[in-house]
């Protein structure tokens, strides 16, 4: 029962309403008795720092943040912690004497789910990311300080690309031209391929994924092209459900200093995206 005493947090992005974090927090809050409710707020571009500054003033809990929000969040916090500011974007806040804290648990988050879902180890693995967003930064980022031999970024801005490989301090790191021979020559090289890409975005060089790859595609709502590729030739490979699940889990560590029922996330999250795919009778 939400109460007037309820904790409030939420998912600010544009948009929202797909996204199962509402789901999979609330779910969370009920597991271990929290009084709290996590809501959906659709923030366009331009207002995201006044309603960063709102949450704070209307003692938010904590929030989490999404597509397209996660690098422009860094202008709107008062403070950042080590992560969020090595890697360049904020996915969660907390706030403190009305002021937003921006932290980044998606590295974290992805690296729990490379090695829980797919048993791979970055360690010495030559990295393919395709995108540079906000996401692909936190993964880029986890990369190098997981000891990553290599990574390479495909983007269909090689300018962001560039932008990402040097504010990294990645020295392993090169910007592979967004062609579909580049691409298909980096795929073919690559022991990890992580697909940071919107679902609309056009593929490429897939084809050349080896058997021998793990495939990550942070998309968690369908199957992708590169999960697609990787079925063809049996490749490891997943979707970003558990990715989504173990972000959401350290987001939720920090607003309530408890630990995170994981397991209860990650069967709400599951259900939330099966009752949305379900046909209609």
């Amino acid at each position: 029962m939400v109460s007037s005493g309820s904790r409030v947090c939420g998912l600010i992005g544009w948009p929202v309403r797909h996204s199962l974090s509402p789901a999979m927090h609330n779910a969370a809050f009920a597991a271990v008795g929290f009084d709290g409710v996590y809501l959906g707020f659709e923030v366009p571009p331009e207002r995201l720092r006044r309603a960063v500054e709102g949450a704070a003033a209307l003692g938010f809990l904590g929030c989490n943040l999404t597509v397209p929000h996660k690098e422009a969040a860094l202008g709107a916090c008062g403070r950042l912690d080590p992560d969020a500011q090595r890697l360049g974007a904020v996915n969660t806040l907390t706030f403190a004497d009305g002021t937003a804290i921006g932290h980044n648990t998606d590295g974290a988050g992805f690296l729990r789910a490379l090695q829980l879902e797919l048993g791979c180890d970055p360690r010495g693995a030559h990295a393919l990311i395709l995108g540079a967003g906000g996401v692909a930064r936190a993964v880029v980022g986890t990369l190098v300080q997981a000891g990553a031999a290599s990574i390479a970024v495909a983007a269909r801005t090689p300018g962001r690309a560039e932008v990402l490989r040097e504010s990294l301090a990645c020295a392993c790191g090169r910007v592979v031209p967004w062609t579909e021979a580049a691409v298909a020559a980096a795929v073919a090289r690559a022991d990890l391929v992580v697909s940071c890409l919107p679902p609309a975005a056009p593929p490429l060089g897939l084809a050349a994924l080896p058997p021998r790859a793990v495939a990550l595609d942070v998309v968690y709502d369908r199957e992708t092209a590169l999960l697609a590729a990787a079925r063809r030739v049996g490749a490891r490979a997943a979707g970003g459900l558990e990715m989504l699940v173990q972000q959401g889990a350290l987001a939720f560590e920090l607003w309530t200093r408890q630990a995170a029922p994981v397991d209860v996330m990650r069967a709400a999250a599951r259900a939330a995206l099966a009752a949305r795919t379900a046909p209609v009778t």
